[in-house]
């Protein structure tokens, strides 16, 4: 369970980041 909120919670920081990218 942890890992896998690890997992999700990288993820969504690696989409957020690219939004981000995307935006500038």
């Amino acid at each position: 369970m942890i890992m896998h909120f690890k997992y999700i919670s990288r993820t969504h920081n690696k989409t957020e980041m690219t939004l981000e990218n995307s935006r500038m």
